[in-house]
């Protein structure tokens, strides 16, 4: 879920259906996934501050209900690459980037 102020957006719509070898260790590679979603989307410097738009002031961060969708979609499809190849509860994952971007190109099937 991801609450824009407006709308609340979810992907329990487009649940990924896996089978894990671990119950856990999904969450650090979900975050990392949402992470990497939202790198693409712009971050957007808010007024204010020192004037001369150095890039030292505050910003946040302007990403569509769109983009928030896909980058939650990027997190669940890591999470479950990620539990459904590692046995281990832990924060490294074995799913390359190539490996999470086929999967996306392909519909979410994992």
């Amino acid at each position: 879920l991801a609450c824009t102020g407006a709308e609340v957006i979810s992907t329990a719509d487009h649940a990924v259906r896996h089978q894990p070898l671990a119950p856990d260790g999904g969450t650090d590679a979900w975050l990392a996934g949402v992470i990497d979603g939202l790198a693409a989307a712009s971050a957007v410097e808010q007024p204010g501050g020192e004037e001369g738009g150095d890039g030292s002031g505050p910003f946040r961060l302007g990403v569509s209900a769109e983009a928030w969708g896909r980058a939650l979609r990027r997190g669940d499809r890591l999470a479950a690459m990620k539990q459904d190849r590692c046995n281990l509860s832990s924060d490294l994952c074995p799913v390359s980037r190539a490996e999470l971007e086929k999967c996306t190109a392909e519909g979410g099937v994992v």
